[in-house]
C-alpha cells in the first residue's frame, strides 16, 4: 500500500472475520493521515459541539457518496480519500470513512 490516499485492497472470498481485520488495519492506518484529520479540522472549525460535529460529519459522507456494493465474491475496502474521490462506497467504506476522521 502506498501513502497516497488512493490505495484500494480486496480479497476474494473474504470471511467475515477477514473484513473486520481489513477494516481494522485501514483505519488505524488511515485515522492519522492527512486527508482524514482535515476533514475533522474542517468540520471542527464549523461544529463545536459533538453532536453537531457528528451530523455534519454523516452529513458530508452522505452528500459526496452513493451507496454502492462491491462485486459479488469480492471485499474490497478504500482509504477515506478514495470513498471520497470515487463517490461510491457500501457499509464497509463508510465505516472506514467514519472511523478514521473521528
Amino acid at each position: 500500500m502506498s501513502n497516497v490516499g488512493f490505495d484500494t485492497l480486496h480479497k476474494e472470498n473474504a470471511s467475515v472475520e477477514d473484513t473486520l481485520q481489513l477494516i481494522i488495519d485501514f483505519i488505524n492506518q488511515y485515522s492519522k493521515d492527512g486527508f482524514a484529520k482535515s476533514i475533522a479540522q474542517r468540520l471542527r472549525k464549523d461544529y463545536a459541539g459533538k453532536e453537531e460535529f457528528l451530523q455534519a460529519l454523516f452529513d458530508y459522507y452522505c452528500r459526496n457518496v452513493e451507496y454502492l456494493l462491491d462485486p459479488p465474491g469480492i471485499e474490497q475496502v478504500y482509504t477515506p480519500a478514495r470513498t471520497i474521490h470515487e463517490g461510491k462506497g457500501d457499509c464497509k467504506k463508510a465505516a472506514i470513512f467514519l472511523a478514521s476522521v473521528l
